[in-house]
Order: structure tokens, then sequence, then C-alpha cells
């Protein structure tokens, strides 16, 4: 199950379960009832709050490539997304998210 799978699993379970202790076959039992009663949806929100922010738009940077040419690159990941002498017009409008991470652009 990947990060994204289970953070929707234990949110579900969570709004299912509001009223009631944490079911066993919820993905964070183990993490959530380690906690008091007053922290214990804190692994889930953490795990929640980190996804969000890995979708943050990120700036792009620009270096060299082995050839020497200059590239817009994912601020993020560092993967290239488009030659620098195209233009930023060109890149803007190309490269809205990152091919390697998936991460949206922030342009401006």
């Amino acid at each position: 199950m990947t990060d994204r799978d289970k953070i929707v699993e234990g949110l579900s379970i969570c709004i299912e379960n509001i009223d009631r202790s944490c079911p066993l076959g919820c993905p964070y039992y183990d993490k959530c009832t380690n906690y008091e009663a007053r922290f214990i949806f804190q692994p889930l929100l953490r795990d929640t709050l980190k996804l969000l922010k890995e979708q943050e738009p990120v700036e792009p940077t620009f270096k060299q490539d082995r050839d020497g040419i200059f590239v817009w690159a994912c601020g993020s990941c560092g993967a290239y997304m488009y030659h620098i002498y195209e233009g930023i017009d060109k890149a803007k409008e190309y490269a809205k998210y990152c091919r390697q991470c998936g991460r949206p652009v922030k342009w401006e």
C-alpha cells in the first residue's frame, strides 16, 4: 500500500469511527493507540500534511546539462524540463508538471 493509499484509508476509517475507538483494521492503529487520547490522530495528521506539502508547486531552476546547454530543471528532484534557449514562455506552456516526480511547476 502506498503512503497515499494508507493515508486515504486511515482518514476514511477515522471519519467513519469518529465517536468510537480506532478499529483494528486501521493502518494507523498501532501508531495511534500508542498516544494519549488527546494525541491519537497525530501520526495520521503528520503523514497527511507531508503528503499535501509534497504536492505544492516548486520553482524551477536552471542549470547546465552534460552538453553544456542550459535547461530548466525541477526545483524538487532536479530533472531536466525544458531548454532555456526555447524561451520561458514556451517552457511555461510545456512544463506545467515535472515529468520525473510529478510536482507542479511554479513559474511565477
